[in-house]
């Protein structure tokens, strides 16, 4: 799973709603560690940045906070938890947000593309990274009419898990999308008396929270009324001359799914020429300037087991990486020559895995016996469970491959 948050609208205090969403994007935290990201505009800017560290560094950046500066009436913020093979974070430009060639278009995604229906998508559209939530940006700026390319997103894409929000800068005005199915969250704050915004977050416990935390906000804010977002309707807000406006329309996914096959033309990546100054230090390949190339070590922010963010076709490097004595000599697992030691380290990843899924069965019937888990957390707890055995099972035909 991953976080996803943010605003629309003109603040009437600029700063507390900083301290707000700086909190707020914190404490999404919970919800993704592998990569961080934003998007947002202004009057005359579009500002964007993104990079994979978990939020709680990001927030430290001088990139975030230059955002309080800038004051933006419209802003998306994602905490990504990456899904295994589908796009490494340690590649910047598989990270959130995405956005349209000119950055007028910002897209931020919780869920997961049914991996059949995103590589027979990849055959009509083209993509820029390798992570499925670009598609869905492909799919919407694919068509001037945005209610039918959505519309369309839906009828492809209703089977995958989704709650996505798509931000636009047209010109002075500035629209915001929201949509969802039920195998993911996403919740409104209306603070439109408050601060001139409505805020939207994935659960209302990080909402929460982040008040609670933000002691400008838990003053300033008192009650504040949230809405869980419908699913299988399409919302979208647009912000102008300090006017909002609402527009919903429902969709329905009609489960008669089936394999994708285009014999079209690839629809390209649309080339347009910025209409505003952005502000962002990424390059065009979506990497930190500073970066080296051919080199994973700038990135590897703390150790991770082979496979767990990397996927199956990743091979992982024969040296760590330390951040004070740069590369190690030692090897991340044992030679394949060493039958014993081979077949120890198996033994204890296999005895990790165990051990783990004993905790999961245990303090999920806990939670459920004490009453103490909501319905969101709990669909997310049964997605994130059959992800990993899909995982399992991926290791598993590897395994019976090799024995013919």
């Amino acid at each position: 799973m991953c976080g996803i948050a943010g605003f629309i609208g003109s603040s009437k205090n600029p700063h507390i709603t900083y301290e707000l969403i700086t909190t707020l994007f914190e404490k999404t935290e919970s919800r993704g560690e592998d990569a961080s990201g934003f998007w947002g505009a202004n009057k005359d800017n579009i500002i964007y940045h993104k990079e994979p560290l978990k939020s709680s560094r990001f927030v430290l950046k001088d990139a975030w906070k230059n955002l309080e500066r800038f004051n933006p009436n419209l802003l998306l913020i994602h905490a990504r938890a990456a899904s295994v093979g589908f796009g490494v974070p340690i590649i910047n430009k598989n990270n959130h947000p995405f956005t349209s060639s000119d950055k007028t278009i910002g897209l931020i995604h919780n869920g997961r593309i049914a991996e059949p229906d995103y590589r027979a998508l990849k055959k009509k559209y083209e993509v820029f990274s390798d992570c499925d939530s670009e598609m869905y940006l492909r799919i919407f700026e694919s068509q001037d009419d945005k209610i039918s390319s959505l519309k369309t997103l839906w009828s492809v894409l209703g089977r995958s898990q989704m709650a996505v929000a798509i931000g636009e800068k047209i010109n002075d005005e500035r629209k915001l999308w929201f949509f969802r199915n039920r195998w993911r969250s996403l919740w409104l704050a209306d603070l439109r008396q408050n601060l001139g915004q409505i805020f939207f977050f994935s659960t209302p416990d990080i909402w929460e929270e982040a008040v609670w935390f933000c002691d400008e906000a838990r003053s300033y804010l008192k009650r504040t009324k949230m809405i869980e977002l419908p699913p299988e309707e399409i919302w979208q807000f647009t912000y102008s001359q300090n006017e909002f406006k609402r527009s919903y329309f429902e969709v329905k996914a009609s489960g008669n799914f089936k394999p994708w096959a285009f014999d079209g033309q690839l629809v390209k990546i649309q080339k347009k020429e910025p209409v505003c100054k952005i502000v962002t230090i990424l390059n065009d390949d979506e990497d930190l300037p500073d970066r080296k190339k051919n080199t994973l070590a700038p990135y590897i922010d703390r150790p991770v087991p082979f496979g767990t963010l990397y996927g199956p076709n990743y091979k992982p490097p024969h040296r760590a990486w330390n951040a004070s004595s740069g590369w190690s000599t030692g090897e991340l697992y044992p030679d394949m020559s060493d039958t014993k030691k081979s077949a120890q380290k198996i033994s204890e990843l296999c005895s990790e895995i165990r051990s783990r899924i004993d905790d999961i069965e245990t303090g999920a019937e806990n939670l459920l016996m004490e009453d103490s888990i909501s319905a969101a957390d709990y669909q997310e707890l049964l997605i994130s469970l059959d992800s990993a055995s899909t995982d399992l099972g991926g290791t598993l035909a590897i395994i019976g491959a090799l024995h013919g």
